[in-house]
């Protein structure tokens, strides 16, 4: 039996809770399946990597990740 994107999408969410993958995310690896593409990792890169002037500034990022490099 085929499952839509939805469908599998509120499996994951059932079992996985907050832990569970976007439903966009979900419906992008969905798609990619349906085409023979199983790589899943992220091919978007996720937005903008940190970029740290020292290694103090980078420490005090780890300790608090709300904090910004300004």
């Amino acid at each position: 039996m085929k499952k839509s994107a939805a469908e599998v999408h509120r499996m994951r969410s059932n079992t996985y809770g907050e832990a569970a993958i976007s439903e966009r995310t979900s419906r992008e690896w969905f798609q990619r399946f349906k085409n023979g593409d199983f790589d899943v990792e992220n091919q978007h890169g996720g937005g903008r990597q940190k970029v740290f002037e020292d290694a103090e500034l980078e420490a005090l990022l780890d300790l608090d990740s709300c904090q910004t490099q300004q």
